[in-house]
């Protein structure tokens, strides 16, 4: 609640959040203004999410360390 309050109140251009689970997803989904989203949310507290109320020509989600751990690009 707090985190959504915060994003609310700033209006942040770019969100990336970090540790995101389904959890985490259902909650952010109700943030209004964002029209480009990308989740990978995962239970081993690697799962990442971006937000942007730019326009984004691309976001690709790399494993560079292992395939558990996402990276954005």
């Amino acid at each position: 609640k707090k985190l959504r309050q915060l994003i609310e109140t700033k209006r942040p251009d770019l969100v990336f959040l970090f540790e995101v689970d389904d959890d985490w997803v259902r909650r952010i989904e109700e943030i209004e203004g964002y029209e480009y989203r990308d989740y990978h949310p995962l239970d081993n507290t690697y799962g990442v999410a971006f937000l942007s109320r730019r326009p984004v020509e691309s976001v690709k989600v790399r494993h560079h360390v292992s395939e558990e751990i996402p990276s954005y690009e």
